[in-house]
């Protein structure tokens, strides 16, 4: 029998906010979320969506909200250096969004 296909997204967040979902199984010409979680790093996001893939679906698709690389824990220093530039600037929205 063939796996079904699911798409899995990853947006990361630091310790305890790395969000993560997995998509599927088309109904009414949407996909349907299918898990959703938080995990404290990428590898930890990474094994919580595909848990459950392994052996009944593939994976079609994989999208990140992020800059291609990761850290394991913490922030990643380029986004600590950047929004601190951007507060000596004024900005009004430093936080929580890769700029």
């Amino acid at each position: 029998m063939p796996k079904k296909q699911i798409i899995v997204g990853l947006d990361p967040g630091g310790v305890g906010k790395f969000g993560w979902c997995v998509a599927g199984g088309i109904h009414n010409g949407k996909l349907r979320l299918l898990d959703t979680g938080v995990a404290n790093h990428a590898a930890g996001a990474v094994a919580a969506a595909t848990k459950g893939a392994r052996n009944e679906s593939r994976i079609a698709a994989v999208g990140i909200d992020s800059p291609l690389f990761w850290v394991a824990d913490g922030d990643r220093q380029v986004e600590q250096i950047i929004r601190a530039a951007m507060k000596e600037l004024a900005a009004k929205n430093v936080g929580g969004t890769v700029q």
